[in-house]
Order: structure tokens, then C-alpha cells, then sequence
């Protein structure tokens, strides 16, 4: 007898975001403030000296391994809870230097994605594959502060062997990324397929990608190579995740916080709130702040964002969120709140167990 058991399993990012008001900077992004006589949201003037912003730097993140990354906080990947596909075969692994991309043409659009490492064993950053009746797109996107001074393509109709030595400065497609970049996206007709690399995909059918970068994080140089394809996988890019308010007199000011980017290889990712609230002080003093998604209006409280969820569907996906504080005359001081928030990939497999 057949025994069906549904397991829910999840892949969590973890972010932790900062908050902390206190009174005194420069600006560094843009600040709104509300005028009550008439009813808008005004864009405060650079030059105005009543409220400044700082922010972290950007933060971005792609794994199926465990990942962890000081970020005044935690930001944590937990392990893959799928052993087989954790890393598809290596062709590093059989002597080879280099990677390259399997790749199967369909009539779906459907996104394929795969590791990015840089001296065979750095994860850099995810490439992309798609195709549609006339084209086929690879796309690279750069993580962790990763940037590609160069690119070069080519495609294979045969799985490369054991004697194949690619060179990249002969591939039939390349570009220079001035300046350097964290992403590109080739679009190749089919046309030029057969007509720099000698055959036209066709539907179902396999086809080989090398896709070699030239990528550089400081003062560190790499050669980069697209390969081990990731099949249960997200990324996220997060514009920021400390935010500083310097407010130097009462008013009602809001500034976009953050922006998030998603991409899911093949699960939905559920996105989390907790621990959101008003900023206080050593006192026990509070500030009375707001949240919105996407546009400055339709504000709710921490505590209301901290009932909210929101679920991803695959692809990508963005949102952005507003934050908004009132300042009434509080006293001088540091007002802080730490949250986290949550990604969460969805995994679902049903087995049967006979």
C-alpha cells in the first residue's frame, strides 16, 4: 500500500534591519515631510538641515549552502534540505578548469539558473538562461560586492570533452563593461547561433553555454565560470539594511527605506516581519513611526506590519518599503529598534512511501 506524505520544507534568509533616530549628519538619500495645511508629502531640500539620513551599503545574497554574513546583525542561509540537488555535476570535478552551462531550448520562457564561480570554488554571484521562438538571453547577476570588468559567450552543440580547451578571447559574442558591472543579459538570436557557432537550436533540444567573466571584488581578480545549475534557489538584493534619521526639529518625515529584489529559481518565497516596532530610547521614551509598501501613503503600524506576509511567486519580484516618523518634541537623545526580516523559499515534495 502507497502511503502519500506532503513535507513542507523552508530555505530561510535571514535580514536583520536597524533603525535608529538620534540628533544630529549629512543627507544621504531622499527625505519627505508632510504639510498638514495641504495635505502632501513635500520633498525636503538637500540644503535643509532639520533631518538628515545615512544607510548601510547594499546587500545581496545567493546560495543553497549554508551562508553566514555579519550584517550588525544576522543574516543567515540555512542548508538545502535536497542532498541531490544541492550542486549539479562539476565538470571541474573531472579535470577540467572551467564550467559551462547544460542547457535545454523550450517554448515555455521558462528560467533556468546556475552557480557562478570564480577560481572554481567562490560562489559570485547566478546566471540566468530563457529563450523565446527567435532568441535565447543569459543573464548574469553578481553578488557580494562581485563586479565583471568583462564578459564572453559561446554556445556548443556538442557537450564539451575532455580535449576541448575553451578560450574566452576567441568566444563569438563578448562585451567590456565600463564601468564594471554586477549584471548584463546577452540577448542571441538563433540566426547568429548558427552563424558564429555552426548550429541552430531546436526546441527540446540541449544545447552547451560557456559563459566565462573577468570579475574583481577590491583588490581580488578572478576568472568566473557559469555551471553547476541551481535548482532550488532564491536570491535577494537589499537596498539597505541600517537606516539612520538624524532629526533636528519637530515634523512629520518619511523616507523610502528600502527596496528588496527576489529571484526564485523554482519555488515561491514567503517574506516575514517580525519585530518591528517604535523606536525608544534608555528611558523608555518612544517615537511614533508608520510603515507603507511601494508608495508614500496607506501607512500602518509595526505592530500591523508584523502580521503581514508576503508570498512570492518564482521569477523576480520587488517591493519597497516606506518608513515614516513623528517627531514631537521628544528630547534629545538615540531612539533604536532592531527587526528582522525573513525570506523564506517554499519547498513542497510529496513522496510515496511503499
Amino acid at each position: 500500500m502507497n502511503i502519500k506524505n506532503r513535507r513542507n520544507f523552508i530555505l530561510k534568509l535571514i535580514i536583520v534591519f536597524i533603525l535608529i533616530a538620534v540628533s544630529s549628519l549629512s543627507n544621504a538619500q531622499t527625505v519627505y515631510v508632510y504639510d498638514s495645511a495641504a495635505g502632501l508629502w513635500k520633498k525636503i531640500n538637500r540644503n535643509n538641515n532639520s533631518v538628515s539620513l545615512v544607510t548601510q551599503e547594499p546587500l545581496s545574497s545567493v546560495s543553497t549552502t549554508s551562508t553566514v554574513i555579519p550584517l550588525l546583525g544576522t543574516f543567515v542561509i540555512e542548508p538545502s534540505i535536497f542532498p541531490e540537488n544541492e550542486t549539479a555535476l562539476s565538470v571541474a570535478s573531472r579535470n577540467r578548469w572551467y564550467y559551462y552551462i547544460t542547457y535545454t531550448v523550450t517554448n515555455a520562457q521558462q528560467e533556468s539558473h546556475y552557480n557562478i564561480l570564480a577560481g572554481q570554488n567562490i560562489e559570485v554571484g547566478m546566471a540566468t538562461v530563457w529563450n523565446d521562438a527567435t532568441k535565447i538571453y543569459v543573464k548574469f547577476d553578481l553578488t557580494n560586492g562581485w563586479l565583471a570588468s568583462e564578459s564572453h559567450l559561446h554556445f556548443l552543440q556538442n557537450e564539451p570533452n575532455e580535449s576541448f580547451n575553451p578560450a574566452p578571447g576567441q568566444f563569438p559574442f563578448s562585451a567590456k563593461h565600463i564601468p564594471s558591472t554586477a549584471t548584463y543579459t546577452y540577448e542571441i538570436t538563433f540566426a547568429d547561433i548558427q552563424n558564429k557557432c555552426g548550429f541552430p537550436p531546436q526546441q527540446g533540444g540541449s544545447i552547451y553555454i560557456l559563459l566565462h567573466l573577468s570579475v574583481k571584488k577590491g583588490t581580488q581578480s578572478e576568472t568566473a565560470w557559469a555551471g553547476p545549475e541551481l535548482t532550488n534557489c532564491f536570491s535577494v538584493y537589499i537596498s539597505a539594511t541600517h537606516l539612520n534619521w538624524f532629526l533636528r526639529k519637530p515634523g512629520d518625515y518619511a523616507t523610502k527605506a528600502f527596496d528588496v529584489t527576489v529571484t526564485s529559481s523554482s519555488y515561491p518565497v514567503l517574506v516575514t516581519f517580525r519585530n518591528f516596532d517604535n523606536p525608544v530610547n534608555e528611558v523608555g521614551t518612544t517615537l511614533q513611526t508608520y510603515f507603507a509598501f511601494d508608495a508614500l501613503g496607506d501607512w500602518i503600524t509595526p505592530s500591523q506590519l508584523n502580521d503581514l506576509s508576503k508570498t512570492l511567486q518564482p521569477g523576480t519580484s520587488t517591493f519597497s518599503l516606506y518608513h515614516r516618523v513623528i517627531l514631537q518634541g521628544q528630547s534629545a537623545c538615540t531612539y533604536s529598534n532592531a527587526a528582522t526580516i525573513t525570506f523564506a523559499l517554499l519547498m513542497i515534495r510529496s513522496q510515496v512511501i511503499k
